[in-house]
């Protein structure tokens, strides 16, 4: 669907502030949109408007606030995270000295031609540095269209070193990684991991 790579097969750069850096996934999110691709995406995360209404409350928003916002009355999960919000790009804050490890809950659905089923997904982790990624589980049997299947992502800290970025966020330790769930027939959704951890 997407690409991070412009037509020369370099990683995007940035073209308006010399010295022409290379971008990040903060600068291009998941990556520039393909039409090619997106026409035969494979997965899909998938939000409807009860995942806004628990980012909302995850965000501490009260009933009232979230009546005004999308008007209508809605109880909040007691479960809300809002880490939790079913969107494909993952940034953990590990900042603090008592949290080194941050989980995420996704859910993929298989949008995938029907006449090719089953797919096997397989995920393919490139870890940002310093900090060890666990996928459970690690791969996603998809046996029907529009089939919907749950992982989580963890981000743990394994040193605390990182990859400083003056630039980006103001002396803070920024890392970078991707996720790809890849299925052997074309298909490779792939969502950044943006860690904070110093």
């Amino acid at each position: 669907m997407t690409d991070t790579q412009d037509n020369t097969g370099h990683i995007i750069t940035n073209q308006l502030y010399p010295p022409f850096i290379l971008e990040t996934p903060l600068d291009f999110s998941a990556s520039i949109v393909n039409p090619n691709k997106a026409a035969d995406r494979g997965l899909v995360y998938d939000s409807d408007v009860n995942d806004y209404m628990d980012y909302l409350c995850a965000l501490n928003y009260t009933k009232k606030e979230i009546r005004m916002v999308t008007r209508r009355e809605y109880s909040c999960s007691s479960h809300a995270a809002v880490g939790d919000l079913n969107y494909p790009s993952f940034l953990a804050n590990l900042t603090s000295a008592a949290v080194k490890v941050e989980t995420f809950k996704r859910i993929l659905s298989n949008v995938a031609d029907e006449n090719t089923i089953p797919y096997l997904y397989r995920a393919v982790v490139k870890a940002p540095q310093g900090v060890s990624v666990q996928v459970q589980p690690d791969s996603l049997l998809f046996k029907e269209r529009n089939e919907k299947l749950e992982f989580s992502l963890s981000l743990e800290v394994v040193d605390g070193k990182g990859q400083s970025d003056d630039d980006l966020m103001g002396g803070e330790c920024v890392v970078y990684g991707y996720l790809s769930w890849v299925d052997g027939r074309g298909h490779v959704v792939t969502s950044p991991l943006v860690a904070l951890f110093c």
